[in-house]
């Protein structure tokens, strides 16, 4: 349940697996949260457009979200570690929304899985997040992993928007 009106939980770390709660009643719940883990949300346009006018946090150290998920729950936060979950098959709808979302997180490190993203999506990434130093891709199969370092580095770390990323671990 939620707590009393004007009462909180001085919780810190909190995991939800398919919430059916409003981001602003999660916000004012647990006001003092740090991390913070969600999954198993339908993307829902009407749930993104509820929690988008919802106030957020001011700050999360960690956020672990599906892309469906953070897609009905888009934080407006600075988060300073956010793992994308595998997700079988994102709509580009949901991609678009991490895209949007990525830029208010801001994150400092970053762990995502690469699923075969074109370049246009590595640039979009690290224009979207220059506070970026650390970028963690998980969930590669049969790809070469010292050329598409070679890749991103020559590529992306050229533009300035890529530079900050000081260590890059596939």
């Amino acid at each position: 349940g939620t707590p009393p009106p004007g009462m909180a939980w001085a919780v810190a770390d909190l995991t939800l697996t398919a919430p059916s709660v409003r981001l602003l009643t999660l916000v004012h719940a647990f006001p003092s949260l740090l991390r913070l883990s969600l999954s198993g949300v339908q993307a829902s346009e009407t749930m993104r457009t509820e929690n988008m006018a919802a106030p957020s946090w001011g700050r999360l150290d960690a956020l672990q979200i599906d892309l469906s998920t953070l897609y009905s729950y888009p934080l407006r936060c600075r988060v300073r570690r956010l793992e994308v979950l595998h997700s079988s098959s994102p709509r580009s709808q949901e991609i678009e929304g991490f895209l949007s979302d990525l830029a208010s997180m801001s994150p400092e490190v970053l762990t995502i899985p690469l699923k075969g993203q074109p370049p246009p999506f590595w640039m979009r990434v690290a224009k979207s997040a220059p506070r970026l130093r650390s970028l963690h891709l998980s969930g590669i199969a049969n790809i070469d992993a010292n050329g598409l370092r070679e890749v991103l580095v020559r590529d992306y770390t050229s533009h300035s928007c890529m530079g900050t990323v000081s260590d890059l671990d596939i």
